[in-house]
């Protein structure tokens, strides 16, 4: 017997007996426990055990049933606006505040609270780190694919009532995560997450990047369509409250009493009638022009109050030479003619 033969007969005997090492695959509840513990570590360097954890397929109905009472509940945003929860219960949300604020967990018992918005802004990064890893740990397990691609922190929710207008009536792949806060276990908690089942998920996963290329595409070619339509616009002197009598009896040659400040309170409006921007009545290149003092946003907040606002030197509309204005021709490009004290009269034609 040679030696590189006596060498295979030892092996062979050395290994009779001996069980077979097998990679143990990564399952989606293990994927979750990971998720957790490298979230609070890495976060807020929180040293975090998971003592139980409970997985179920529920319905729209049923999600309700298994929320803590007075958790922090945020709503989920996916691909394809697929919709999902995250609760924290109190133990676990006082936790993760004491954590940020303190830098060390509290001893004393948790008072029941209801969460604020302020809870949620301050845990909100903390879910979205989880919901990160957890897709990161998903990445490598062989069984229903990444069902968490895509899920981010969106709002809080207020009452869980409200679950059944927000979330499509479908089945729930959910979560239910016991855990230990801190070495020595000072705070106890549960965090529990529900996702649209395993085919929406993965309906809304697969062309996921492509329909996104597409409403992107979609979008922009519309705004171009929208931004190249031509839009009507006017401008509005002054606005004056006559008897019908009077105003029937207008003619050519008629005079109109404008207010002295008429010229600087020019209204530019859409082809509705919405005032549109403020402006005041000027010259541009030897036509008439209107020279804006007021945005489109301060004339809808000032919602036709009077005062006197800075002005944008930019002429705006610029058209045919019309009838002459007295006091509108300065040599300034917008001259407000006599500031005397009374109104002013305009001749207005017909």
């Amino acid at each position: 017997m040679t030696d590189d033969s006596f060498h295979s007969v030892l092996r062979r005997k050395a290994g009779a007996g001996r069980a077979r090492l097998r990679i143990a695959t990564l399952t989606p509840e293990k994927a979750l426990v990971q998720a957790l513990a490298k979230t609070a570590q890495d976060r807020m360097n929180l040293p975090l055990k998971v003592e139980e954890n409970a997985a179920a397929l529920l319905s729209l109905a049923e999600l309700p049933e298994h929320l803590p009472d007075r958790a922090l509940m945020s709503l989920l945003s996916g691909p394809k606006d697929a919709l999902g929860i995250l609760s924290l219960d109190p133990d676990l949300m006082a936790g993760l505040m004491e954590m940020q604020m303190t830098g060390r967990l509290g001893l004393t018992p948790v008072e029941p609270r209801r969460p604020t918005r302020t809870d949620a802004v301050m845990c909100s990064p903390f879910i979205d780190h989880f919901l990160r890893q957890l897709q990161a740990e998903l990445g490598g397990t062989d069984a229903g694919g990444n069902w968490a691609a895509g899920y981010a922190y969106a709002s809080a929710l207020d009452d869980p009532r409200t679950l059944g207008l927000l979330l499509e009536d479908q089945p729930y792949r959910c979560f239910r995560l016991t855990v230990e806060l801190g070495i020595g276990a000072t705070r106890t908690g549960s965090l529990f997450l529900a996702l649209p089942g395993t085919d929406a998920v993965d309906a809304g996963g697969v062309n996921a990047d492509a329909e996104a290329a597409e409403t992107a595409h979609w979008q922009e070619a519309l705004s171009q369509s929208v931004m190249e339509a031509p839009a009507a616009l006017g401008t509005v002197l002054h606005r004056l409250v006559l008897p019908l009598a009077q105003a029937v009896a207008l003619a050519p040659g008629a005079e109109l009493t404008l207010p002295r400040d008429a010229l600087d309170r020019v209204e530019l409006t859409d082809a509705s009638g919405r005032i549109l921007a403020r402006a005041r009545l000027g010259q541009a290149s030897g036509h008439r022009a209107v020279c804006l003092a007021t945005s489109a946003a301060s004339a809808a907040e000032e919602g036709g109050a009077e005062g006197q606002h800075g002005e944008v030197a930019a002429p705006l509309l610029a058209g045919s030479r019309p009838t002459q204005v007295p006091g509108a021709d300065g040599a300034d490009g917008g001259d407000r003619g006599d500031t005397a004290a009374g109104d002013r009269s305009l001749a207005v034609g017909f």
